[in-house]
């Protein structure tokens, strides 16, 4: 205990295998988790160390002179045990928040106190990378920057820079960059990690093959979706033939791809592959295992933008009390699938309560929290009171600016919603100013030619459009149209929801042409009863 978290070490640590070894060789007998137990209990009785339910804490004073006693040779054994008990404590799942941050802070502790050369045996400990990914798992993506720009600088101080465990902590420093919001610096982190790996330990390499996935992962996150999608199908046969077409990686890819195509415009195509990704996982990996439950809320986000509202909504309803018995109910990902259903059903009297549970649980500066937060204003907009809801969601943008970043993709989202709020406000020139500043620096983020900027350009045209200006709008799409066509293709949904646009502020002047040539168009990509279509059909009726 002298090296761990004095406010709270749990029972879990001081009860591991690697503990009860060192005490048997202390003690020179057979040591229980029993005995471990009663020794706590008579700690607990001289007043050396408070008892919780699952919990032990010690004072820092008699931590400091139990170490002070301590000859080299021993604290190097006391370090080791405590480092592999801390590892084989740690759940797979984080379920329980306050039990991971425990272990953080007993990890945190032990590299401080403990005896750093033991972490550091020909490599760092495992416990080392666990903590920080722990550290990414709770939200707390900038604090993991932190820490794995530490980790990874240490590690090519003391082993090298190309040496696999160093390639390892660049790897999760890139997954937290990302993760922290910023994806086109994950994605450079990435690239420049992988031309290490490609030589040493080699292209094939199981920590290479999860960098190109994280890489294509990313690349999809900053809008490059057709990047991504073609990092994922030159990665599929390596896994195939590496490492099985039925192992989890290789499901993971198939998963990730099915995204990355929806995302290009092939919706039908990405729903079908990811349809067949699910029942592998289910018959792999079993029906209640992480993974194929995050197939299946993926599946069901995908279903509900393309228009199958229904079915997401059934798809979330069956999900979610599988999330809460895995994950457990206040896990982040039951929360976010959660926010996930309630937006869906456009449910305020769900989402109050879902935000006070994150603010709860997660706390008010999370990500997640923000998010529901967002949500919650555009439904109540969207229910009747859009100035209100315009006043929440500045409210949710500086505290997105203060806590994610001015640049983070929520932060842009959250600055869209504004736009649209005010445009349901009856006031399409302030949307549309909104938009303006926003454009420029989703440029310089993003790049002038991603998916982000070119969508921002054609609400840009509708808000223009709405607040008297047809003719400029009108002029704004038919630039849009050439880049839309060249980056995303014909078919991709932004690029049918554009063509209708300008459709239909053509039809306003009695020209129905591009909405007749639209209409085929959108029944065949779409389908006839997607709301699009459906809107597509209605327009060309009431201008005719």
């Amino acid at each position: 205990m002298s090296v761990l978290d004095p406010h709270g070490i749990p029972f879990t640590v001081l009860t591991a295998p690697p503990v009860l070894e060192f005490l048997r060789k202390a003690a020179r007998r057979r040591v229980t988790a029993d005995d471990a137990r009663d020794a706590l209990g008579c700690l607990h009785r001289l007043s050396l160390v408070s008892l919780d339910p699952d919990t032990v804490r010690v004072h820092a004073l008699v931590q400091r002179a139990a170490r002070d006693d301590l000859r080299p040779k021993q604290l190097a054994r006391i370090t080791r045990a405590a480092a592999d008990a801390l590892v084989q404590s740690w759940p797979e799942v984080e379920s329980d928040r306050a039990l991971a941050q425990a272990l953080r802070r007993s990890t945190f502790a032990l590299e401080a106190t403990g005896d750093v050369e033991q972490l550091w045996r020909r490599g760092y400990h495992v416990a080392l990378l666990q903590a920080g990914r722990s550290l990414r798992e709770s939200g707390q993506a900038g604090a993991a920057v932190t820490y794995f720009r530490r980790l990874s600088g240490t590690a090519a101080q003391r082993l090298g820079g190309h040496h696999l465990d160093t390639s390892i902590a660049r790897h999760d420093l890139a997954e937290s960059v990302g993760a922290a919001g910023d994806p086109r610096a994950a994605v450079a982190e990435l690239s420049a990690l992988l031309a290490v790996l490609d030589r040493t330990p080699g292209r094939t390499h199981q920590l290479t093959l999860t960098a190109r996935s994280t890489l294509a992962r990313y690349l999809g996150q900053s809008g490059n979706f057709a990047g991504a999608a073609a990092v994922y199908e030159a990665l599929l046969p390596d896994l195939e033939r590496v490492l099985g077409a039925g192992h989890q990686a290789t499901s993971a890819t198939r998963h990730n791809l099915a995204v990355m195509r929806e995302g290009a415009g092939d919706t039908a195509g990405g729903i079908a592959l990811l349809e067949q990704s699910v029942q592998e996982r289910q018959q792999t990996l079993g029906p209640h295992h992480p993974d194929t439950l995050t197939a299946r809320g993926t599946l069901a986000r995908l279903r509900g933008d393309a228009g199958d509202v229904a079915g997401a909504v059934a798809e979330y309803e069956s999900l979610l009390p599988e999330l809460a018995r895995v994950f457990g109910p206040e896990h982040p990902t039951t929360l976010i699938t959660r926010g996930a259903l309630a937006e869906l059903r456009a449910g305020v009297a769900e989402l109050e309560p879902l935000a006070d549970d994150q603010r709860r649980v997660l706390g008010p500066d999370h990500p997640t929290t923000l998010s529901t937060r967002l949500t919650l204003a555009w439904v109540r907009g969207s229910s009747g009171d859009p100035v209100a809801a315009a006043a929440e969601c500045e409210a949710v943008i500086r505290d997105q600016r203060r806590v994610l970043g001015p640049d983070h993709p929520d932060t842009f989202t959250a600055r869209h919603h504004l736009a649209a709020l005010r445009a349901r406000a009856g006031d399409p020139a302030g949307a549309a100013a909104v938009v303006e500043e926003l454009l420029p620096e989703l440029s310089r983020v993003f790049g002038p030619a991603s998916p982000n900027v070119l969508t921002t350009r054609h609400n840009l045209a509708r808000f223009r459009s709405w607040a008297g200006d047809p003719g400029g709008a009108v002029a704004a799409l038919e630039q849009l149209m050439p880049d839309l066509y060249r980056v995303l293709g014909p078919d991709h949904p932004t690029t049918l929801t554009a063509r209708h646009t300008h459709a239909t502020l053509l039809g306003e002047t009695g020209d129905v042409t591009a909405l007749e040539r639209l209409l085929p168009d959108l029944e065949r990509v779409l389908g006839p009863g997607h709301p699009e279509t459906a809107g597509a059909r209605e327009d060309l009726s009431r201008f005719r």
